[in-house]
């Protein structure tokens, strides 16, 4: 989710627009597990557990007996590497944290010196929490600190920002900052991540919140070996990381200096002016010419999708203005994907640019997920590539026809624009489309339907 832009009429500071705020419910971090002790600690003393316990979960590495020694394994990019080891004594820990933290470190250096971004540190300040008051103007609390990122997250980053690249470069020539809080950006909601349009210093970045990545999979390769009735099939680190630098391909390619409205239309959304709050909004269109908006009546209220008018206002089940959220017939979020004229690929689409970063999240990650926005949604995947080979041909160039000098492959990367790479992708995106209708598989509720605000 994207949040930190001022309110184009009255110029006042606010966190996040309406059309997110169910993104804010605490429940969705509710089962998220740290790494299991390894069954040869059974026998270890109660105390000696919890240590064990206390350091995975602070590092997010496995402790491994072996023999006399505790191996130290990470698992990222779809394998388990030992990255240190030490004498196998509970006394040891404090010495591998140590040999942790420096591996971190050298880690961070090199994904700076690779993409130019960089990462909060250890008690850094972030910037003041937000507080809703009851009539629903927020105000600022006390300062938000950071932590240095894990290991683990380091590895979901890296791998999101092979594919990402280069919305990793923020619209005003800078590079995105990752930081890592210690606190909730709203008091008392809980959620994943964030895109800012300005941190501290004025530039893009991305916020993960607390717990936002406790045992989640570092990568899409991750998922595949992990329990499948845990985690679905775009929930890791490095999807979480894809659609939020979707925000900043956002920023970058203009979508809030007059070019939304247009681009939106091209996967089913028709904007209108809000006069009560004096801002442009959104609707999804349906395959009949309806319109479906989401919202609510108060801040305080469950927000929910209903039917409207082409000027946004609710219709009962008659079909008559019904006056408010409240009393408007509502959909659940599945009865609006069937309805809609452009299926959204996930439950995440209060608005156009939340259902554009979750398909630019799909389109980038591999083989399998770009299919399977082809499949679903061919329009959005065809509004996504557009958009991509845009930005593609402003970072990278242009050949002589005007079309990108690179292009994307079925696997997310940059591949030379030849007339072999071309066949190759064509030959990938026919495939899909003469394949039989396959079975979405809908993300659980557990986390996804209200996963990250960003």
């Amino acid at each position: 989710m994207e949040i930190g832009r001022q309110n184009e009429s009255t110029k006042v500071e606010t966190p996040v627009s309406s059309a997110d705020t169910d993104r804010f419910r605490s429940e969705i971090l509710s089962d998220a597990e740290p790494l299991a002790i390894h069954k040869d600690f059974a026998q270890e003393s109660a105390a000696v557990q919890r240590q064990i316990a206390d350091f995975q979960k602070e590092h997010a590495v496995q402790v491994v007996p072996s023999g006399k020694y505790y191996d130290y394994v990470l698992s990222a990019g779809g394998k388990d590497q030992v990255v240190l080891t030490t004498d196998g004594k509970p006394d040891s820990l404090d010495a591998a944290a140590k040999k942790l933290e420096q591996l971190v470190i050298e880690k961070q250096s090199a994904l700076t010196k690779i993409f130019s971004v960089t990462f909060s540190a250890k008690g850094e300040n972030v910037e003041k929490q937000w507080i809703q008051k009851p009539d629903c103007t927020w105000e600022r609390g006390p300062m938000i600190k950071a932590r240095s990122p894990q290991l683990v997250e380091l590895a979901g980053i890296e791998a999101a920002l092979y594919r990402a690249q280069p919305s990793q470069n923020n619209s005003d020539g800078t590079q995105t900052k990752f930081y890592f809080l210690e606190d909730n950006y709203h008091k008392n909601e809980r959620i994943l991540a964030f895109y800012v349009h300005s941190d501290k210093n004025g530039h893009g970045a991305v916020y993960y919140e607390p717990g936002a990545n406790l045992g989640v999979p570092a990568t899409e390769k991750d998922i595949e070996r992990s329990d499948q009735t845990k985690f679905s099939n775009n929930e890791s680190i490095e999807a979480l990381t894809l659609h939020e630098l979707s925000h900043s391909h956002q920023d970058r390619m203009g979508w809030d200096s007059g070019k939304m409205a247009g681009i939106a239309k091209e996967f089913g959304w028709s904007s209108f002016y809000d006069k009560t709050e004096n801002e442009t909004k959104y609707l999804l269109r349906g395959k009949k010419g309806e319109f479906y908006r989401y919202g609510s009546d108060h801040c305080k209220d469950k927000e929910a999708w209903v039917c409207c008018d082409k000027d946004g206002k609710p219709l009962d089940a008659s079909g008559k203005v019904a006056g408010s959220f409240k009393t408007a017939k509502q959909f659940t979020y599945d009865q609006v994907r069937d309805l809609a004229e452009v299926r959204p690929l996930t439950w995440y689409f209060p608005n156009p640019k939340e259902m554009f970063a979750e398909g630019m999240m799909f389109y980038r990650s591999n083989e399998e997920r770009r299919a399977q926005l082809l499949r679903e949604s061919p329009t959005l995947y065809a509004a996504v590539k557009k958009q991509d080979n845009i930005e593609s041909a402003e970072a990278f160039g242009k050949l002589a026809d005007g079309s990108p000098k690179y292009i994307r492959n079925s696997e997310g990367r940059w591949s030379e624009s030849t007339s072999a790479s071309r066949k190759e992708l064509a030959d990938f995106e026919n495939k899909v489309k003469a394949e039989k209708q396959k079975t979405s598989f809908v993300p659980p509720l557990r986390r996804r339907q209200f996963a990250y605000a960003g």
